[in-house]
């Protein structure tokens, strides 16, 4: 019996990518590059934070879901983006059934 599990590198092998859908400098970029310094030593691996700003998050969720679901693209969504994206779109490229959550990162109150 062929026991293809033991023949894997133990995970992450390479360089993990987190994908922030706004720009430099936001408040969603600034965590994903706390967590990625915070994370990196601690998995021996570089987190890389790639900013694709733009279709109110859409873009950065599409990029993700075209993704291999192997553990290395992650999508360091904000909320906002990923409850109401899907809703206004006519026909989006994306649907929260595609995405997995693995953590919450970041927890910030709104108050008006």
């Amino acid at each position: 019996m062929a026991l293809p599990g033991w023949a894997q590198s133990a995970y992450p092998s390479r360089a993990i990518t987190f994908v922030v859908p706004a720009a430099a400098g936001g408040t969603t970029d600034l965590s994903g590059r706390m967590v990625a310094q915070a994370l990196t030593p601690v998995i021996g691996q570089s987190v890389v934070v790639e900013n694709k700003g733009g279709g109110n998050g859409n873009l950065a969720a599409a990029q993700v879901r075209r993704a291999p679901a192997d553990g290395y693209t992650l999508l360091m969504q904000y909320s906002g983006f990923h409850v109401i994206s899907p809703l206004l779109a006519k026909s989006p490229s994306w649907q929260q059934s595609d995405f997995v959550p693995v953590a919450n990162l970041v927890s910030a109150p709104q108050i008006i």
